[in-house]
This record gives C-alpha cells, structure tokens and sequence, in this order.
C-alpha cells in the first residue's frame, strides 16, 4: 500500500501545552483517534476523485484505517483488501483488428453462467503502480511474465506514466488534516475544563 505519513507535533503557549498534560489518557486518545477518522474520511474521498478509473475497483477498494502502536498513532490511507474484480477484455470499437478494447468488470451473472474472466484484477497488487509509475521491464533469462491467473503474458512490460492520486490528495487537505487534530484536542480541552 503506497504510503504518505503525516507528522502533527503540538506546541504553543505553555498554559496549552500543562492543560493538555492534565487530559486524563483515554480521553486524549479518544480525541485523536476522532481526528485520525475524520482525516481518514476526508482523505480517502479526495484520493477516490483523483484516481484514474478503467473498471473502478481500485476507487471502490480505497479506504482507511486508523492504528495505534505505543505511544503513536495513526492513519493509513490505500486500498484495502477484498475488492477483486474479474474482468474481461471487449472487441474494439469499429472492429478494428490488433486494437486494444475496452476493459469492463463482469457481472455475478456472466460468472455464475460460467464465463471465464480474462484476468483478476487485484487493487492492493496495482495501486503503488498507478500512484509512482513503473518502468519498461526486458526479462533476459529463461523466466516469462505471467500475469496474475498464470497465463503467459511475455518478456517485455511496457512502461506506464505515473498518475498519482494518494499524494495529490493529502497534499490538497494537508492544512484540514492539522486544523482537525487541534479542533479535537480543543474540544476535549473544553470537556475536561468545562467552557472557560
């Protein structure tokens, strides 16, 4: 999973800074972790507008999760397991020989009446692909490409432009992401204090 970190780091007056240590644990840790959600959301929703779409699975797999490890805590952000989608490859459009059709994911009809997918398309196996790019692979031993079902694909693998949409995405709501932590800590600094 591509991964972009955000680093929050608190400092300001000094009356801030002793009432924060006066934040009993768990309610500090319930704060951030209301923040952590709400970055999350807002995140992984600019991060599906940006995605480039062919069948959609990676838009619909993209999501968040929020994790705490020691005395840190987080958000990831890419896409999750579970949304596998079989596709299948269409003829071009006007009938054109040696052209590339169109990619369309297949129905639970056409697989329950046994139509063979041409591939399974996997959003955690391609995503960092999509988000950085790749380059132009030759392989020169006696190994083949074979794409995920096994099939023979080739020696060579084309090179493919990046098209970022997880950076793009934290980049544009990287002000919101801050502004929503100090919201938080704010917010549990008045229910702890009262409104003062």
């Amino acid at each position: 999973m591509p991964t972009i970190a955000i680093k929050a780091e608190l400092s300001g007056q000094r009356i801030t800074l002793q009432a924060l240590e006066q934040v009993r644990g768990s309610t500090l840790k319930a704060a951030l972790r209301s923040a952590m959600r709400k970055i999350g959301s807002v995140i992984s929703q600019a991060a599906k507008s940006h995605v480039a779409v062919e069948t959609g699975t990676l838009r619909k797999s993209i999501g968040y999760r929020v994790f705490t490890k020691h005395t840190r805590m987080g958000v990831v952000i890419g896409p999750r397991r579970g949304f596998d989608a079989a596709v299948r490859q269409l003829a071009p459009r006007g009938g054109k020989k040696g052209g590339v059709g169109r990619i369309r994911r297949m129905t639970k009809k056409q697989l329950a009446a046994g139509v063979r997918p041409d591939e399974i398309r996997k959003p955690t196996r391609i995503a960092h692909l999509i988000e950085k790019g790749r380059k132009a692979v030759e392989i020169k031993k006696k190994k083949i490409l074979l794409d995920q079902s096994g099939d023979v694909i080739g020696r060579k693998a084309a090179a493919a432009p990046a098209k970022p949409f997880l950076a793009p995405a934290y980049q544009a709501n990287k002000g919101l992401a801050e502004d929503l932590v100090a919201s938080e800590i704010r917010a549990a600094l008045r229910k702890v204090w009262g409104d003062a």
